[in-house]
């Protein structure tokens, strides 16, 4: 198990170059979520195959969605990056599923690589 390091200004407007820590997944890997933070977690594949990993907060919530009722993140949100592709997903827009603040697991990632910066 490995946990996915974040690097902080890459995305600060003038802070020029920056080496951004790349984590090579594992069958379970953990990173910490700050809410409101702006982190966003980029997943790189260079596999001849698509992997789908899935992101589970710690203790992920519940929305009461109009005229559909409750609707449960519980089982995280699974995320297929392409063969030899990447995908960025930023945090903050999937905080349903992360929980407030905490630790994040990300399954079935062997063969990704992944960065995860502000």
């Amino acid at each position: 198990m490995a946990v996915i390091a974040q690097t902080t200004g890459v995305l600060a407007v003038g802070s020029g170059p920056t080496n951004v820590t790349r984590t090579t997944l594992t069958a379970s890997d953990t990173l910490t979520y700050q809410q409101g933070g702006g982190q966003q977690l980029s997943l790189y594949n260079t596999t001849a195959s698509p992997v789908t990993v899935t992101l589970t907060g710690s203790a992920p919530g519940t929305a009461s969605l109009p005229g559909y009722g409750p609707v449960s993140a519980a089982g995280g949100l699974a995320i297929t990056v392409p063969a030899n592709g990447w995908a960025v997903v930023k945090l903050d827009d999937i905080a349903l599923y992360l929980a407030s603040n905490g630790t994040v697991t990300v399954t079935n990632g062997t063969g990704l690589s992944a960065a995860l910066y502000i």
